[in-house]
């Protein structure tokens, strides 16, 4: 995949990247913060995320309560509501529910 160019609002030429050649840039920076990181530094960003993975394990083992976001609680008890409706409608009727809420 290359690089098109094309113009900014401005009239500066611009390079845009395809949607896949973000995402790649996107998670180079994010995982690593370089653009070229040695192995060493790909690797200790292997261990801290796996160090963060295994907290979080550990965390819900023990029994820590992490709290969900609102969109996900609101999701949760909506699905909720349509299962225990399930026998009082009717089979299509409850799949389209279940589409309907998977889309929200």
């Amino acid at each position: 995949m290359e690089a098109e160019f094309g113009r900014s609002s401005k009239g500066k030429e611009t390079v845009m990247l395809s949607n896949f050649e973000y995402w790649k840039h996107r998670q180079n920076l994010l995982f690593t913060t370089k653009l070229l990181p040695t192995v060493w530094t790909f690797l200790e960003g292997l261990k801290q995320d796996m160090s963060k993975q295994k907290a979080f394990l550990l965390q819900g083992a023990a029994g820590a309560i992490h709290p969900q976001k609102k969109r996900y609680r609101d999701l949760k008890e909506r699905v909720s509501r349509a299962v225990a409706g399930y026998g009082r409608t009717e089979v299509l009727t409850f799949l389209r529910a279940m589409a309907h809420l998977s889309h929200a």
